[in-house]
């Protein structure tokens, strides 16, 4: 069985509809193949995903992206509320396994697919790997090395409250 068609690239992006509470916040993941089709959306991703302080987080720096296409399930996107997330399993790269991916799992029991952080496909995340090797701080906080997944989990923890689950390690509640 070939799996490799369903390695799809794309991008996780936190989205906030027009007057949305940090709850109704939408996580969502478009292939990047839908968002090339807009030059605009493209363009809005790229300097999002290089300088995170652009995104939403003031009225006056405001990045405006198009939701994923209705027909979600065709075009590989999806899209869901914050609130409606259940718990965030964090698997961390390792010696054994070079990718470090994050799988969703909903309170609507909406299977969602494991998303894989390919660290030097993305430019923002190998800019970030430098300047901790150059500062001396390879690592982060809780120590291990850094990950494009960390990026993701940081913006995240602004809008909801994440708690580490004390059965299991990496299960954040």
């Amino acid at each position: 069985m070939d799996t490799s068609k369903d390695n799809i690239a794309g991008y996780l992006a936190l989205i906030r509809p027009d007057g949305a509470s940090d709850l109704d916040i939408l996580l969502s993941w478009v292939p990047e193949y839908l968002i090339r089709q807009s030059k605009d959306d493209f363009d809005n991703y790229v300097q999002v995903d290089l300088d995170p302080e652009s995104g939403a987080i003031s009225e006056t720096s405001r990045v405006m992206v198009s939701p994923p296409p209705l027909n979600a399930r065709s075009s590989h996107a999806f899209s869901i509320a914050v609130k409606d997330l259940f718990s965030i399993q964090v698997r961390q790269p390792s010696l054994g396994w070079w990718w470090g991916s994050l799988l969703f799992y909903t309170r609507t029991q909406v299977t969602l697919p494991a998303l894989f952080f390919h660290d030097l496909e993305s430019e923002s995340t190998v800019n970030e790997q430098k300047r901790n090797c150059e500062s001396f701080e390879p690592f982060s906080d809780s120590g291990d090395l850094y990950w494009g997944g960390q990026s993701f989990l940081k913006e995240l923890r602004k809008y909801v409250k994440l708690v580490d689950a004390t059965v299991e390690r990496g299960l954040l509640l």
